[in-house]
């Protein structure tokens, strides 16, 4: 009888444990499992690597040139992927192909966007506080997440081999300086910063085993929910996915900010959003920006940012142009892009924009014979579905 009690109590307080392991309370901001774990690997030489792109195209004809040269052209010889929702911006794709490169188009998914239901375990889990689509914004977003996983695991099992590293970042995101090309195994990075209470999830550089469990998005769900997970939002919850998962994390500095329409109060409070100039220098990790004149010094603009708790920029290496995002894109942002992106982005910017049908079927017709798998709708109905 005492053997069966203390067998009872031992058990009892090995499952206290394990709660208290998984116990949604601990926010450090840094990460219980952030860290470093090895050497550093190059992901380019003698690596079979993966570069999934997702998303939407609205301003890919402004985003595209800078991937293609940045990201695609940095990581020579990888795979790519495209995992992207059917709308009017789609036929932009073109403005990726370079012509030539070393990377290889290898699976491209164009799909209608399907409602994704809304469950008891996804309304508790996360928060639609500050999506501008709401839960199924979210829902929509970790789906493109999830749907690059099994786009590759599928490449895997066509080709009997498996890649080492995959590279995850989004089709809205503008860069200035080549993504880096090391990282460490057994670690999932990240870029500094726009954490929000949680990990910056607009980028992941992961081997496969640390990209797969990042990449389950969706289907992490229902066991953030069953370890007591509510109300969080896209970045605390991705902080949480891997804190389960016991997958350690680094943070690193990328020269990317993403793209946006969407507009924040100005001048921003501590837990606010900036939105930067993309005329601006160095790594902004992702923060929201646009093609906009600056609205402070250069002084002013780094006491906003250092004055930031949520959403802040690495002010150390960033030289940041802060504009003011409570309205529309200012009038004359054309010319504000095409001094910050050089000729050759202008020149695809004023090509997208005034492409007829016929010059988009034949250019977007050219692109998908470049790819190895393409599942979508066929290149005529993509461009009759241009935005005009």
């Amino acid at each position: 009888m005492l053997g069966r009690s203390i067998l009872v109590g031992v058990s009892l307080l090995l499952l206290l444990l394990l709660l208290l392991d998984h116990s949604p309370s601990d926010r450090d901001e840094g990460g219980i499992h952030s860290g470093e774990s090895g050497p550093l690997e190059n992901i380019i030489q003698g690596k079979r690597t993966a570069v999934c792109l997702v998303g939407e195209a609205r301003h890919l004809e402004l985003t595209g040139p800078s991937i293609r040269k940045y990201v695609l052209e940095t990581l020579k010889n990888s795979s790519v992927f495209i995992n992207m929702p059917l709308d009017s911006n789609s036929y932009k794709m073109f403005v990726l192909d370079g012509g030539g490169g070393s990377y290889n188009f290898t699976s491209a998914n164009i799909f209608s966007p399907q409602y994704i239901w809304e469950t008891k375990v996804s309304r508790e889990t996360l928060t639609a506080k500050k999506s501008p689509r709401a839960l199924q914004g979210l829902l929509q977003y970790f789906a493109l997440n999830e749907g690059c996983g099994t786009m590759i695991r599928q490449q895997e099992e066509l080709q009997g081999f498996k890649y080492d590293w995959i590279v995850r970042t989004r089709l809205d995101t503008f860069w200035t300086a080549p993504i880096p090309v090391e990282y460490r195994n057994s670690t999932y990075t990240v870029p500094r910063g726009t954490r929000y209470g949680g990990y910056n999830d607009r980028l992941g550089v992961g081997d496969r085993k640390t990209s797969r469990i990042a990449l389950q998005r969706l289907s992490a769900l229902p066991l953030l929910h069953s370890a007591g997970y509510r109300s969080e939002n896209s970045e605390s919850v991705y902080k949480a996915q891997l804190k389960l998962e016991n997958v350690k994390v680094a943070e690193d500095e990328f020269s990317f900010c993403v793209l946006s329409n969407r507009s924040f109060p100005y001048p921003p409070g501590r837990h606010g959003a900036l939105v930067a100039s993309i005329q601006g220098k160095g790594p902004l990790n992702g923060a929201y920006c646009r093609p906009c004149r600056p609205s402070e010094s250069s002084s002013r603009s780094r006491e906003m940012v250092e004055r930031m708790v949520d959403a802040w920029i690495p002010t150390e290496a960033a030289e940041v142009e802060v504009c003011d995002g409570s309205g529309g894109w200012e009038a004359g942002w054309p010319e504000v892009f095409d001094a910050a992106a050089g000729e050759e982005a202008a020149a695809l910017r004023k090509e997208s924009d005034g492409i007829s049908k016929a010059e988009c079927v034949s250019r977007l017709a050219r692109f998908k014979d470049r790819w190895s798998s393409w599942k979508g709708p066929s290149t005529t109905l993509i461009c009759e579905s241009m935005d005009r």
